[in-house]
């Protein structure tokens, strides 16, 4: 409302004519999530699902890509077992120059290389395949 009041459009029909695509989609859902809060309401939206998929998306476009990757990497190697697959698809899926950002990004946010992770937390063949794509990647060997 103040945003109308000052600028004589809403919020929602500035970003309706402005904005497209995901963001769009996401700025929309969270205005939808920010109004549902500010009344009060003490159910859940129908939509509620797709408001935190928004949230999700527009935390994604937000977040410097090595963050991001370099989080989750983290997250699937963490706890009791690692989540194999996880850690297979988000090594195996990255460019050369995203793997070395997030290479870069993990060693600032854990102190430790993304190889040296992935060599303490993976074994055998499995462990052999993701350290050579490290080097091959990140490393150019």
């Amino acid at each position: 409302m103040a945003y109308a009041n000052k600028h004589g459009k809403s919020l929602p029909k500035v970003i309706d004519s402005e904005i497209g695509g995901s963001v769009k989609k996401a700025l929309l859902a969270l205005g939808k999530c920010s109004r549902w809060f500010a009344a009060g309401a003490q159910e859940e939206p129908a939509s509620l699902t797709g408001l935190v998929s928004a949230w999700l998306a527009l935390v994604y476009l937000v977040t410097p890509k090595g963050d991001y990757f370099a989080e989750k990497i983290k997250k699937s190697m963490e706890g009791a077992g690692t989540d194999d697959s996880a850690l297979i698809r988000l090594i195996s899926t990255q460019r050369g120059r995203y793997l070395k950002e997030i290479a870069a990004a993990y060693l600032t946010k854990y102190d430790k290389s993304l190889k040296q992770a992935i060599s303490d937390e993976c074994s055998g063949d499995y462990k052999r395949l993701l350290v050579a794509v490290i080097e091959n990647q990140v490393e150019n060997k």
